[in-house]
């Protein structure tokens, strides 16, 4: 069994070495196209090994099936955007998301086939279906769930972020000197504000307009309150309003929402701890309270007898 398990851990490891390798060589070759154009693209000192191994060989039918199952691993625009707002934005992140994806939807069946029990084949065959399903709903749940808590720890890093920024403007920085001071700050209380907001002010170092900077961090984080910050900076842009003034007002606005937020969790926690208490602690209770009253009217009854016998000890004609 420990064999089969090194096995499926160097299959695995294949698998992403292989991938990582594609991709490593897709980059390489368009990095190349773009040094020296079209034709350092198709001049045979640029061969690919690993894309160019078949070149001049007549397509089979094979080879359009192998093209096609290959395009099904693909990673949708959303599964891109998911990733990014979870955090993972590198070049190889796409690549690691399929990655994981394969190597759990190979992994858990064959490790369900090996490490659980089946007496029969239908009941193997259920298991594999079940840790099949497990293995291909699991890594979008995860995606799923660091999303959320990503997006949560941005908006609750926000208040802060205005009350910094509305301090630098104040001094006499200018909005996007204020945006990275603010950045390298909040490097180590709220990384993931802080990232964003470094990749904002080199946007707009390269020549983004500070409204498309703004606005692409609210599609790569997806938080709303960053929609609602750039149409501010917009709104006091065009009438010519005090841009301190603004952010200090949203700033208490998004503080205000904070707590409200908060009462509103404290307000259902009673009502979500209703289902836990129901199904976990009073069964508990009751088996406490009415344990031993029901030990004694066993112990009661279980002496009768019918005709002549005991009852409780008690000899009944």
């Amino acid at each position: 069994m420990p064999i089969i398990l090194v096995l499926i851990v160097l299959a695995v490891g294949a698998l992403a070495t292989a991938a990582m390798a594609l991709v490593a060589d897709i980059r390489r070759r368009e990095v190349l196209r773009r040094a020296g154009g079209a034709a350092a693209a198709s001049d045979d000192s640029f061969r690919s090994v690993l894309l160019d191994a078949r070149a001049g060989v007549e397509d089979t039918r094979l080879d359009r099936i192998i093209t096609v199952m290959g395009g099904w691993w693909k990673t949708d625009p959303k599964t891109e955007s998911d990733l990014v707002r979870a955090g993972y934005d590198g070049s190889m992140a796409a690549v690691t998301w399929g990655a994981v994806r394969v190597a759990s939807l190979i992994g858990l069946p064959i490790l369900a086939f090996v490490l659980v029990p089946a007496r029969s084949a239908s009941q193997m065959m259920l298991l594999v279906i079940a840790t099949c399903v497990t293995a291909y709903i699991l890594p979008t749940l995860y995606l799923a769930r660091a999303v959320r808590f990503r997006q949560e720890r941005i908006v609750r890093s926000l208040p802060d972020v205005m009350d910094l920024l509305v301090l630098c403007v104040e001094a006499g920085l200018g909005f996007d000197a204020a945006v990275l001071r603010v950045a390298k700050e909040m490097e180590n209380a709220h990384p993931d504000i802080s990232a964003e907001l470094l990749l904002v002010n080199r946007k707009v170092n390269a020549g983004v307009t500070r409204e498309e900077a703004l606005r692409a961090a609210y599609a790569r984080t997806g938080v709303e309150q960053l929609r609602i910050l750039v149409q501010h900076m917009i709104q006091s842009e065009r009438l010519g309003t005090s841009v301190g003034k603004v952010l200090r007002v949203y700033g208490q606005t998004l503080r205000v929402k904070r707590k409200q937020n908060a009462e509103r969790k404290a307000a259902t926690a009673p009502l979500k701890m209703t289902i836990p208490m129901a199904f976990l602690i009073l069964p508990a209770l009751f088996i406490v309270i009415l344990g031993p009253a029901a030990l004694q009217m066993i112990k009661l009854f279980g002496g009768r007898t019918i005709g002549t016998g005991t009852v409780g000890g008690a000899l009944v004609p």
